[in-house]
């Protein structure tokens, strides 16, 4: 039997309607909280991984994907060179060339790094790798990727290990033997770049060396006291650099002179070191030296420290990355002057 209806007038709750309603609200009270919406995120590291291969530049990435707020943090290895359109080969093997669209060997294959920090930037180099296998794969195996590393292109399997080390997520140099100034027999390798030798024959020398490999933000110098000291045996020099879209790297803690004041008139990428890290090699003397280059970074914005493929220097360096410093270990390519 059906009853009768209710008044219009009636204010009686449908309770199974009210508990529908209240069950509905309960479970999107349950959906938000677990989804976290309407609460802001944390601001966490973001890691940013690269593609297998980036025709772009690795600095293309900066920013795509993290917020505003959330420091910048690199991880995994960097692309595999060479990268399309930057090399040409040569009687000697591949040379790197500026692409028809701008892109410069020194840009593309440069670790990625966050540019817009406001810590005071330390980079560290370690140049002599390779000629001791057992020294070269330990600073493979220990040294933060953050720190740049240089090869003696003399040592051999130079290719092999500028790959091994963009793996490990490392920027890499090559190592351009000079003319020292106190011994002229103090040379590694024959294609040491020597004053005595025309111009032409340092070119060719040069174009061997930076044959060797593919992968590489430029050339750092090695030894070369007397060789860099002459603007005109320097020029020409500078100059195929500039040409090939690379960078260049002082290490002989000499301050301004002709290199650098050479380098910043062809607006070459260049940068000069202001301390060795191991002129005394032990690791607690290697300690002192970077907590002089920390202060000198808090006080001029940033410093680069140059070391050997010393033991203790590959040790020194790492356990001091690992503690806070109040600054930030960068790559040489983040302290590039134009």
């Amino acid at each position: 039997m059906i009853g009768a209806p209710k008044s219009r007038n009636s204010f009686a709750p449908d309770w199974k309607w009210v508990a529908f309603a209240a069950a509905v609200l309960a479970l999107v009270l349950l959906v938000l909280r677990l989804s976290g919406a309407g609460k802001a995120p944390a601001p966490q590291a973001v890691a940013v991984p690269l593609p297998a291969r980036s025709d772009a530049g690795p600095m293309a990435t900066l920013g795509a994907t993290a917020p505003s707020s959330a420091p910048f943090v690199f991880r995994g290895p960097l692309p595999p060179a060479p990268a399309r359109g930057l090399v040409e080969e040569s009687g000697e093997g591949p040379l790197p060339v500026i692409a028809a669209d701008g892109r410069q060997p020194w840009q593309v294959y440069a670790r990625p790094f966050a540019q817009s920090g406001r810590r005071p930037r330390v980079a560290i180099v370690i140049s002599g790798l390779g000629l001791s296998t057992l020294e070269t794969l330990k600073a493979l195996s220990e040294l933060p990727p953050e720190v740049t590393l240089s090869f003696l292109p003399a040592a051999g399997n130079t290719a092999r290990w500028l790959s091994q080390a963009r793996r490990k997520g490392h920027e890499t140099l090559l190592d351009l033997s000079l003319e020292p100034v106190d011994d002229p027999r103090q040379y590694v390798g024959p294609h040491t770049l020597f004053a005595s030798l025309e111009p032409r024959q340092n070119l060719e020398r040069l174009d061997w060396v930076m044959s060797r490999g593919t992968g590489y933000i430029g050339l750092a110098t090695y030894m070369g006291e007397h060789f860099a000291r002459s603007p005109e045996e320097l020029r020409p020099i500078l100059g195929e650099l500039k040409k090939r879209g690379l960078a260049f790297f002082d290490a002989r803690t000499t301050g301004v002179g002709p290199a650098m004041a050479l380098a910043s008139e062809l607006d070459l990428p260049h940068a000069g070191a202001l301390r060795v890290l191991d002129a005394e090699v032990s690791t607690r003397a290697v300690f002192a030296v970077l907590a002089s280059l920390e202060r000198l970074a808090k006080t001029h914005g940033s410093a680069i420290g140059i070391g050997s493929a010393y033991p203790e220097t590959i040790t020194a360096v790492t356990r001091w990355a690992k503690r806070p410093k109040g600054v930030a270990l960068a790559p040489l390519s983040a302290l590039l002057r134009r």
